[in-house]
C-alpha cells in the first residue's frame, strides 16, 4: 500500500515539475539580430524596462532589442499549465 502511494506521488510530482517548463519567463529580450527593429515592439500591457544594441546575444545591425516584462501572461500561463495537469 505504502509503495503504490509512493509511487502515485512521484509519478504526480514529475507531471506537475514538467508542466512547468512549458511556462513562459516574466522578462525576455524583443528583437532579433541583425534586424533588431522588426519584432522588437513589447507585447500589449507588458513595460519595457531597457533596449540595448546587443541585448542577450548577437549585435543588431539596425534598431535596438528591447526588455521587456509581462508578469501578467506568465500569471496565466502558471493558472492554464496547473490546470492542465
Amino acid at each position: 500500500m505504502f509503495n503504490v502511494r509512493l509511487v502515485s506521488c512521484i509519478i504526480l510530482i514529475s507531471l506537475v515539475l514538467s508542466s512547468f517548463a512549458a511556462i513562459e519567463a516574466p522578462c525576455q529580450w524583443y528583437g532579433t539580430a541583425p534586424l533588431c527593429f522588426i519584432g522588437n515592439s513589447c507585447p500589449t500591457n507588458c513595460p519595457q524596462l531597457k533596449s540595448d544594441n546587443r541585448g542577450d546575444g548577437a549585435r543588431c545591425w539596425f534598431g535596438v532589442k528591447n526588455y521587456c516584462c509581462c508578469a501578467k501572461k506568465t500569471i496565466d500561463s502558471i493558472i492554464n499549465t496547473i490546470a492542465n495537469a
